[in-house]
């Protein structure tokens, strides 16, 4: 065998590199300088050096700062070395760490704020890293997924989330059939008054050319008195209309009970969650009523003429705020105004109208937008 003098190596030198190169006792461990002393004298000697007495220092100035450092390394190579060498399976708490501390250049324990690998595993159990087990004073630990957790907790949530847009489109239908039930008792209450106002009216007498009208009203009664006004001002008009028939000859009837009228911009009616195609996606300018139950319109964009339109296949357009409308429903039927505001949750606007320049709420399909 070669010796030093030749340039090889003795089997004593062979057996103190192999002696380096593996594990040491813990004892002669130094974790702040992180050196490995392989006996006594060696570990003693390293401790009177200046480079350890520097970082005592160190720790001495800040020793939760250092342990804290210490604690966090060992806990997550710990949970690591679980996670890649074990995955979910069932395995002693120990033999993950003897696989652990196979590294040489590990955190030790001893350096750390637990004492015993017992409080360790208690620690990380409580924070959801791993499930622990403890059949017959064995300590068994399992690694926990949080990928899959977090996939669950994700799922939930969007399950949540979908249950409460089912509960508020519920909470709108029930609000909107709230308004419509209050909207309709009110027309039910102005319809009741313009009838009792009506009824007050004794007679209509012609005296000779000019009609007189006799009132038994009351002084404090306006309400009343405007309605009666507005009633005999429809007299005056239907007489001088049939006044007019006589001279002229009989006009065709026409019913008016249809929504639309000239120039009223208008869009596809969703049926059944789809659309018929007849205005082809586009919006349209409405040219002449035919009849209640068809129209002729033009189309916005391509100005095309399409005759005998299905009434019930459109609806309304909302236009922006300041825009021009015409109602189209209810006891302002026929009256301009300007839209002022869009309220989404109860599904109607409030209108600015141009005859008495009040600000009144109309539900969507109460106005449309017109052609100023």
């Amino acid at each position: 065998m070669g010796g030093r003098d030749g340039g090889g190596m003795t089997a004593k030198d062979i057996s103190k590199r192999m002696k380096a190169r593996g594990l040491q006792r813990l004892r002669w461990y130094c974790q702040m300088c992180e050196k490995q002393c392989r006996d006594e004298v060696g570990f003693q000697s390293h401790c009177t050096s200046i480079s350890h007495q520097t970082k005592m220092q160190e720790f001495a100035s800040d020793p939760t700062h250092y342990v804290s450092k210490f604690s966090s390394d060992f806990q997550n190579a710990y949970v690591d070395t679980l996670r890649r060498r074990f995955g979910a399976r069932k395995v002693r708490a120990n033999d993950v760490y003897q696989e652990y501390i196979k590294d040489r250049d590990h955190v030790h324990m001893n350096a750390t704020k637990w004492t015993t690998l017992a409080e360790f595993i208690s620690e990380i159990a409580q924070k959801g890293l791993v499930r622990v087990e403890d059949p017959e004073g064995a300590l068994f630990v399992s690694y926990v997924d949080r990928e899959i957790i977090q996939q669950q907790k994700r799922a939930q949530k969007l399950e949540r989330m979908k249950q409460l847009d089912q509960i508020r489109a519920e909470q709108i239908a029930e609000q909107q059939l709230r308004i419509a039930l209050v909207q309709s008792e009110k027309d039910n209450d102005k319809s009741r008054q313009q009838s009792t106002a009506k009824r007050q009216l004794i007679s209509v007498e012609e005296d000779g050319k000019r009609p007189r009208l006799i009132m038994s009203l009351k002084a404090n009664s306006g309400k009343s008195a405007v309605v009666a006004k507005n009633a005999f001002r429809d007299y005056k008009k239907s007489t001088k209309l049939e006044s007019s028939k006589d001279a002229v000859g009989p006009e065709p009837a026409r019913n008016s009970s249809t929504w639309l009228s000239e120039n009223l911009i208008v869009q596809e009616r969703e049926i059944e969650g789809r659309k018929s195609g007849v205005l082809r996606g586009e919006k349209a300018r409405v040219i002449r009523v035919i009849d209640d139950l068809n129209c002729e319109v033009e189309l916005m964009t391509s100005h095309e003429l399409i005759s005998d339109v299905k009434c019930e296949f459109l609806q309304s357009v909302i236009p922006k705020i300041g825009r021009k409308v015409k109602i189209v429903k209810g006891e302002h039927k026929g009256e301009f105004g300007v839209l002022k505001e869009v309220n989404i949750e109860s599904f109607n606007g409030s209108i600015l109208l141009e005859k008495n320049e009040l600000l009144v709420d109309f539900d969507y399909d109460s106005f449309c937008k017109i052609i100023e």
